[in-house]
């Protein structure tokens, strides 16, 4: 008789346990609150989409979600930290291409970008503009060349992050020496970038705020296949006289590697239903985001892409990860 109570407690010790976890899908999200981790400092352009996706996810998952920046080591301090999470919903993190560029430039990167992650959906996506501070006496790529040639390491680029794609290919392509100043994240090398600290900086418009508006920033070049419509005087680098420069900065959610399919499937129905809104593609637009909806396997196919194809670049500019 005791025998079988034993067997009996165990069993709904058992099913205690195990319940939670077989229902933990089909009840999503009702546990706790999702916290976002948005892997770099706040004021930046994964920053303002993460929180503008973030308030719409709450809305339509009838649950809190917490932004919580992470920033530092390019993006790998906040990826680090939901690679290592348990893969349950509540835990994600905002990406942008950096996610799959930063350990190009880095051997310390403790998580592979691909396979320890679920990709869940894209987001938006956006050229890059190259940008300078008022001050800054080359008023086209040509000079900023002409100038950094004369004076090698003497001119310096903001990286928000550990390392920047278009950075390098103005390296390779203009045959120039810049002295590279890493941030934690976009905002603060803007911040920088204003006061004249630095040279120039690569990044979204999100990322760049009010200041190109106010006329404190020049606009030298972009990254796109052509001129952006909200800023038609601004060149494509093709236009400048470096063809080849061409890249698309893309945000995008994903979760832990192994998230439950019904999980993935719940949050991207509510990330596509977000980008739906008119306020957030009206805001969007405002900073020259493409509001850009594509499900995992569209999502994984790009990563995969942009991997080999940056990595391609990184191998041609002969770049050696740092330590």
């Amino acid at each position: 008789m005791k025998i079988n109570n034993l067997y009996k407690i165990l069993l709904l010790v058992t099913c205690a346990v195990l319940m939670p976890n077989s229902s933990h899908a089909a009840d999503y999200p009702s546990v706790k609150p999702i916290r976002m981790v948005v892997p770099f400092a706040p004021g930046g352009s994964s920053d303002v989409v993460g929180r503008l996706i973030g308030v719409k996810i709450a809305a339509s998952l009838k649950q809190t979600v917490i932004v919580d920046n992470r920033a530092g080591a390019g993006g790998a301090i906040g990826a680090d930290i939901v690679a290592k999470s348990t893969p349950d919903g509540y835990t994600l993190l905002l990406v942008d291409a950096l996610h799959i560029v930063s350990p190009l430039f880095s051997r310390n990167t403790l998580y592979d970008p691909i396979r320890d992650f679920t990709p869940i959906s894209m987001i938006a996506k956006s050229p890059v503009f190259l940008a300078c501070n008022t001050g800054f006496e080359a008023k086209t790529v040509a000079e900023l060349v002409a100038l950094a040639q004369k004076a090698p390491g003497k001119v310096t680029a903001g990286l928000p992050g550990s390392g920047s794609i278009v950075i390098e290919m103005l390296k390779l392509r203009g045959k120039v020496n810049l002295n590279l100043i890493p941030y934690k994240g976009g905002a603060p090398a803007v911040n920088d970038l204003v006061a004249g600290n630095v040279n120039l900086l690569a990044a979204t418009i999100a990322t760049y705020g009010g200041f190109v508006k106010s006329g404190r920033l020049r606009l030298l070049a972009t990254s796109g296949p052509a001129r952006h419509p909200d800023y038609p005087d601004v060149p494509t680098f093709a236009e400048a006289g470096m063809p080849g420069v061409e890249y698309e900065q893309w945000f995008g959610m994903m979760a832990p590697a192994k998230l439950p399919q019904p999980v993935s499937n719940s949050l991207g129905a509510a990330i596509a239903e977000a980008i739906k809104e008119p306020d957030v593609r009206e805001r969007f637009n405002r900073l020259a985001l493409d509001p850009f909806f594509v499900g995992p396997r569209e999502f994984n196919a790009r990563v995969l892409g942009d991997a080999a194809r940056w990595k391609k670049v990184v191998d041609d500019a002969g770049i050696k990860p740092a330590e």
